[in-house]
């Protein structure tokens, strides 16, 4: 009889350590997908950031807006006064981006005020970032 309870023990001690084996690495896969999704979501705001450092030396370029849903980013660089060559320059940071970042889905805009203050649609208003401010036209 001793024997009998000594097995029942082993074996229960040997299945549970089996199934604590199975939790354990179904937790550690929950912590890197958990790890992996921050990281996710960390990549759209680190592509704006980068787009907007881009284009920040070029001197008509005041604001960035942009609109985040998942791994779309729709962003909309707003101008005063720019010229030809400037807006290539926008449109040449835009390009890096898709090379930049192949998992993200990019929609980009590009507003040249003119002197008339910058407007903020619906669609481009979650995160801003102002490089400059112009006055506006009288």
């Amino acid at each position: 009889m001793d024997l009998a309870i000594s097995f029942d023990q082993t074996w229960h001690t040997r299945s549970w350590r089996r199934e604590f084996t199975g939790i354990q690495s179904v937790i550690k896969s929950a912590k890197i997908t958990t790890a992996h999704s921050k990281a996710a979501q960390n990549r759209p705001l680190q592509a704006f950031q980068d787009f907007a450092l881009s284009v920040t030396d070029i001197p008509s370029v005041e604001q960035v807006h942009a609109k985040v849903r998942g791994s779309h980013l729709h962003i909309v660089t707003y101008t005063s006064n720019s010229i030809q060559p400037e807006r290539y320059l926008v449109y040449e940071a835009e390009k890096l981006m898709f090379d930049k970042y192949p998992d993200l889905q990019f929609e980009f805009d590009l507003s040249d005020r003119r002197g008339q203050p910058a407007v903020e649609s619906p669609a481009t208003d979650t995160i801003i970032k102002v490089i400059r401010r112009y006055p506006n036209a009288s």
